[in-house]
């Protein structure tokens, strides 16, 4: 159920606040977007940062196992 009072005590300011509302969601959602998009390629860089050394350290000084 809708208050009535809400709509008659409305002031011009409150419809300003609420476009500057609504375009900080908007913003709000596109920096989520961005900020996936740049974890994404932080995750998969830092996973080839910690992959390399111990590939290399693997092929370096493989354990000999058939003796």
């Amino acid at each position: 159920m809708s208050n009535p009072l809400s709509k008659a005590v409305r002031k011009p300011e409150d419809d300003a606040i609420d476009a500057g509302a609504r375009v900080m969601i908007d913003l709000q959602a596109k920096r989520v977007q961005i900020a996936l998009v740049a974890v994404r390629a932080m995750t998969s860089f830092t996973a080839r940062m910690l992959t390399a050394p111990m590939t290399a350290q693997w092929t370096r000084k493989a354990p000999p196992l058939m003796g």
